[in-house]
């Protein structure tokens, strides 16, 4: 899935899930994605709190690196 799906996800003011969390840190440091993605991604996620379940996926998917 690309980081768009989750950044128009965000921007809507919706949460990711843990898995699509995780799939997103994935897609964030991955070299195919455009620097416009990574801004619109992290764009929407710094719109509104952070769920629990997003932080923890994105740091699962961050120590699994």
């Amino acid at each position: 899935m690309s980081l768009r799906v989750f950044s128009e996800k965000a921007a809507r003011g919706e949460s990711l899930t843990r898995e699509e969390a995780a799939t997103a840190l994935e897609a964030l440091v991955s070299p195919a994605t455009t620097d416009d993605e990574r801004r619109a991604f992290l764009t929407g996620m710094n719109a509104r709190r952070p769920a629990a379940g997003e932080l923890a996926g994105l740091a699962e998917a961050l120590r699994a690196k």
